[in-house]
């Protein structure tokens, strides 16, 4: 029977499968909702298909097709795709090309690339009439813009023009330009995008208003401003603006918002107003892209004119979401880098460090990586710089710079200068610099950008007054800090504040202004730390410590001292290692120094002496015995006084309040100041007995009110329960002491900081942190003496030997522990003359017994 003059009975049809299936030629697939059978192998398929005469198969598509446009007449979009190829088998070639444009449109619709790629291309082989190619480029082109083929879509775009130009379509015309220049920029070439939006406007001039036009006209106004022609972007944008209000574009409305809010002269609240509403009105009509730019500049406002990063890092995570729902991978480049950069400042650099590779890989893919290549490379510079690597910065600052410059890109070009800029004054500080020329290239190179709207003039003007300053010119070093001020007031920004306050400080210290510096510095530490900038913060205590080093009054030793630890503490954390080397190499040198001037000044002997036998009766006379714990502390002095300390506190409910605590100073002045610390403690640990935080922040009011000295106290305080086997505690600025799990898990838990030290400033607050103890864990708390305990060579002890020692006595009875590792720091040090005290506290919860 031949299948195409008509229908096959059934019960033939029936009989026909059954004898195909027990051939082993098709195979039942299912039963409901419709019978379904498939061939059993592909070369089946393959060997029945090229048996048909070619009028057959011809016949055979065009009666599948009619049947499918009858069977799926209500979802024909989604059968675009298999209708067009049916019908193009069949020679129905105008059939095939409309529903090749129609899945190709449904493609791009839902952000399916690729595929909307491979249609748009079937259709345009079909030779479209020059009344339907048109619109089938302007998609394709749009398809390979998304995937990152920017040049691709410029040649698709441009045939394009020249065909709605001939038929008169100048709306069509001034779309497609504001396109391709948008397509230009993201290539890379800045100035040819501009190029291309005033060759549209020529092209469609004495058009009538339309969305069009507005689109290529805040096109426009976004090139300028790319190119550094600031003071021709607000017009533009503002007359895009009431255009597209006037005719209902929202994407148009949307984009120049986006746009406004970023120019230099557009007030920051303002701004920000912009952009929440551009995201409402981009996100509410389904334009993802503009809705990603929204969120992208929304996050660098909140980053750089509220100084709130982590917020920002909301934004930009956003913006990526939205351009990954495109399948743009120009598009989450932006955000990527941006949040990268984020993350850098706040001082995460393995976070930073596990992103890298996601950037690395998104630039290579795409056809023209050179625009992004340049600030993935400054990336990489940064976290070179960031972990000390500063040659190996310098090296990538200066590849970005050229590459920056030969394409263009004027807003990474003031960024990398800057950086470079930056850097080498952080280098060569308190050092003789004999050639200025090169970074003055730089500086001025950036300032010219600035004032062309396309970066910090702030940040250009401070790098500048601190190079003048370093040079001697103070004149012209004030001169600029005041322009510099004179902007900061003409647009609030967060980080102008301690931009200027750190060429202050350069300005200060040239002229040997030693207090006037330091209190400069204690605004920028706090700045820094109150927005999490660890590594930042970190660099202010390592160049405030070499401030009091130079004004040399009788605290800035301690000071300093205790300074650098910190720098070196918190770059050890952060992952900066060699940097935390640098400061610790700093910290050994001053100890030495130290002890010479002590052993060389004498020391008020029976003083001491006697202060520290008043000290030693404040210690605990005896060890609390909780059941189910063990408790062991010790505390030997480096000298007849003490600063460390160390206490048991009874609280009610049977807890115990577990205390220890370093003073910055020793002699008989950190004698007394630790005997009142020890009081005050005791008092306001009773009236708040489940609140440490509480307790260092009244301390720590008492201290400042109380005393004068310049001293300050580290503390770490915990309320032990032993019924509940919880720490609740509060870490003011002391060694984070080590939580080590029972060897049968082998973790390590870290109880760091909650706060600064007491007695360093006011309106200050610490957090609380918790940890419960399983039993077999055991806590170790140590003041500063034991991991910079110092051996003959020079070398210190260090956390990291500390935390090894420390597991290899893990199981041992608390007092054992103890000794053990006592006995540990005592063989490291050896002969060496000890300069710190020791102070070891070790609580223990008993293991289960063998019963349960």
């Amino acid at each position: 029977m031949d299948p195409f003059e008509g229908e096959v009975p059934m019960t033939s049809l029936s009989h026909r499968l059954s004898h195909l299936e027990t051939s082993g030629l098709i195979r039942l697939a299912r039963v409901e909702p419709d019978l379904e059978y498939l061939f059993r192998h592909n070369l089946v398929q393959q060997a029945a298909y090229g048996s048909l005469l070619d009028t057959d198969r011809k016949r055979l598509h065009l009666a599948v097709g009619q049947a499918l446009e009858q069977i799926f007449a209500d979802r024909i979009d989604e059968m675009a795709a298999s209708l067009a190829r049916h019908f193009k088998e069949a020679g129905e070639e105008q059939k095939a090309l409309t529903y090749y444009a129609r899945a190709a449109d449904t493609a791009l619709a839902t952000y399916a690339n690729q595929e909307a790629e491979s249609h748009y291309r079937c259709a345009l082989d079909l030779s479209p009439s020059p009344a339907v190619r048109p619109a089938l480029l302007v998609g394709l082109g749009e398809a390979v813009y998304r995937q990152g083929h920017f040049r691709q879509a410029l040649g698709i775009w441009h045939e394009a023009i020249e065909l709605h130009q001939a038929a008169g379509d100048l709306d069509s015309v001034a779309t497609l330009y504001a396109r391709s220049a948008r397509a230009s920029w993201f290539g890379g070439d800045t100035p040819g995008g501009l190029r291309l939006c005033l060759e549209g406007l020529q092209a469609v001039e004495g058009a009538a208003e339309s969305q069009a036009i507005a689109r290529l006209l805040h096109e426009t106004a976004r090139a300028y401003y790319f190119n550094g022609l600031s003071d021709r972007t607000r017009a533009l944008c503002e007359q895009a603006l009431e255009m597209a209000e006037r005719l209902g574009a929202v994407d148009v409305q949307a984009d120049t918002l986006t746009t406004l809010a970023v120019l230099r002269d557009e007030p920051t609240q303002r701004g920000i107003q912009h952009l929440r509403r551009a995201v409402a009105l981009a996100e509410g009509a389904g334009f993802l892209a503009i809705a990603g730019r929204a969120y992208h500049n929304l996050g660098f406002m909140t980053n750089d004119l509220e100084g709130d990063l982590r917020g920002a890092r909301e934004y930009f995570r956003r913006s990526m979401e939205l351009a990954r729902r495109q399948g743009s991978l120009s598009e989450v480049l932006t955000p990527l880098m941006a949040d990268i950069g984020n993350t850098l400042s706040l001082g995460e650099i393995a976070a930073a460090e596990a992103m890298m590779p996601e950037l690395e890989s998104l630039v290579e893919s795409l056809p023209n990586p050179d625009l992004a290549r340049t600030v993935m490379i400054t990336m990489q510079a940064l976290i070179a710089l960031m972990k000390g690597q500063s040659e190996e910065a310098r090296r990538l600052l200066l590849a970005a710079q050229s590459r920056a410059r030969e394409g263009g890109d004027l807003q990474a070009l003031h960024n990398v200068n800057l950086e470079l800029a930056l850097s080498f004054l952080s280098q060569t500080r308190f050092q003789q610099v004999e050639d200025w020329s090169e970074v003055e290239t730089w500086v001025h190179e950036a300032i010219d950008i600035a004032n062309r709207g396309l970066g910090s003039q702030v940040s250009t003007l401070t790098a500048l007054a601190a190079i003048r300053a370093r040079q001697g010119r103070s004149g012209e070093a004030g001169r600029l800090l005041q322009e510099a001020r004179t902007h900061a007031a003409a647009r609030i920004a967060a980080w102008h504040e301690p931009a200027i306050l750190s060429a202050q400080v350069e300005l200060d210290v040239a002229r040997q202004h030693w207090s006037q510096a330091l209190a400069a510095l204690e605004k920028v530490a706090t700045y820094e730390a109150d927005h999490g900038r660890r590594w930042h913060w970190a660099h202010v205590l390592q160049l405030a410590a070499e401030v009091h080093l130079r004004r040399g009054e009788p605290a800035d030793l301690a000071r300093a001292q205790e300074l650098f630890r910190q720098a070196r503490d918190t770059f050890h954390e952060i992952g900066s290692q060699r940097l935390g080397e640098e400061a610790g190499g700093r910290l050994a040198t001053l100890r030495s120094e130290l002890a010479a001037r002590a052993l060389a000044h004498g020391q008020a002997a029976r003083e001491l002496a006697v202060a520290g036998r008043i000290q030693a009766g404040l210690l605990p006379e005896a060890i609390p015995e909780l059941p189910g714990w063990q408790l062991a502390a010790v505390l030997e002095p480096a000298r007849e006084t003490s600063g460390d300390f160390y206490d048991f506190i009874p609280l009610p409910g049977g807890r115990l309040g577990i205390l220890v605590a370093d003073v910055s100073d020793k002699g008989a002045g950190a004698a007394l100041y630790m005997a009142l610390s020890r009081t005050l403690m005791r008092t306001y640990a009773a009236q708040h007995p489940d609140r440490p935080g509480e307790v260092l922040t009244a301390v720590n009011r008492r201290l400042l009110g109380e005393t004068h000295t310049g001293m300050f106290v580290t503390v770490f305080y915990g309320v032990l329960d032993p019924a509940e086997g919880s720490l609740v505690y509060g870490n003011a600025g002391h060694n984070p002491p080590v939580l080590l799990r029972a060897a049968s898990t082998g973790g390590v838990e870290w109880l760091s900081r909650t706060g600064m030290a007491l007695g360093v400033t006011e309106n200050t607050a610490w957090e609380e942190g918790r940890q419960t103890f399983a039993p077999g864990d055991t806590l170790v708390v140590y003041t500063d003496g034991l991991p910079d305990a110092q051996g003959a060579s020079g070398e210190l002890m260090g956390t990291a030997r500390l935390l090894e020692a420390a597991r290899a006595h893990l199981g041992l009875p608390a007092a054992a522990m103890q000794q053990a590792l006592l006995a540990d720091v005592h063989r490291f040090v050896g002969d060496a003359p000890r300069f710190d005290d020791l102070t070891l506290l070790v609580v223990a919860r008993e293991g289960l017994t063998a019963e349960g």
